[in-house]
């Protein structure tokens, strides 16, 4: 596993969490 991608409670980490955000937001404007 590569910890940089996943907690140790296995959730996303903050900067994984962020670039989900932004494209969820760009999809929303397409």
């Amino acid at each position: 596993e590569h910890a940089g991608w996943q907690d140790m409670e296995g959730g996303y980490s903050e900067e994984l969490t962020e670039a989900m955000d932004i494209l969820k937001e760009l999809e929303d404007d397409s």
